[in-house]
C-alpha cells in the first residue's frame, strides 16, 4: 500500500528537470520577442526621420518651383535648423518662338523659352548616418508678349 501511494504522489506534479527546460525555453523566446520589437521600434524612428527629410525636399523643391525670376545657378548651399539643403540649376535649352495667337485684337506674341533642370540634396543633420534625400525636377519658363493691335 504504501508503495501504491508513493507512485501517485510522483504523477501528480512536474519534476525540477521539466520546470528547468520549461522556464529557459520561456527565457530564450521572451529575449527573442524583446529583440524583435527593439528592432522595429528602431526602424520605425528611421522612416519617421526619413519621410520627415522627404516632406522638407518636397517642400522646398515647391518653393524653388514657384519662383517668378528663374536663372542658371550652380551649387548653393543653404543652412537650415534640422537639414543642409543644396541645389542647382541648370539650363537645359532656350530657344525663341516667333508664332502667336490672335483674340479680340490682341496678338500673344511667344518670346524665348527656356527649360532648367533642378536637383536639389537635402541632407539630416542630426542623424549620425546623415541620410541623403535627392529630388530632380524640370522647369519650363515661357516668357510671353502682349502686342495690341
Amino acid at each position: 500500500m504504501r508503495e501504491a501511494s508513493r507512485n501517485r504522489k510522483r504523477t501528480r506534479g512536474f519534476t525540477l528537470l521539466e520546470v528547468m527546460v520549461a522556464v529557459s525555453i520561456l527565457s530564450i523566446s521572451g529575449v527573442v520577442a524583446m529583440q524583435i520589437i527593439s528592432m522595429a521600434m528602431r526602424n520605425i524612428a528611421k522612416t519617421k526621420d526619413y519621410s520627415m527629410l522627404a516632406i522638407a525636399a518636397e517642400n522646398e523643391m515647391e518653393l524653388l518651383l514657384a519662383k517668378e525670376k528663374f536663372e542658371e545657378k550652380d551649387s548653393v548651399e543653404v543652412e537650415r535648423d534640422d537639414y543642409t539643403l543644396s541645389y542647382s540649376v541648370v539650363l537645359l535649352e532656350s530657344g525663341a518662338d516667333e508664332t502667336g495667337a490672335e483674340s479680340d485684337g490682341v496678338r500673344l506674341k511667344n518670346g524665348s523659352h527656356k527649360m532648367f533642370e533642378v536637383v536639389l540634396n537635402i541632407t539630416d543633420k542630426k542623424s549620425p548616418e546623415k541620410r541623403n534625400y535627392s529630388l530632380t525636377a524640370l522647369k519650363f519658363v515661357n516668357n510671353v508678349a502682349v502686342v495690341k493691335n
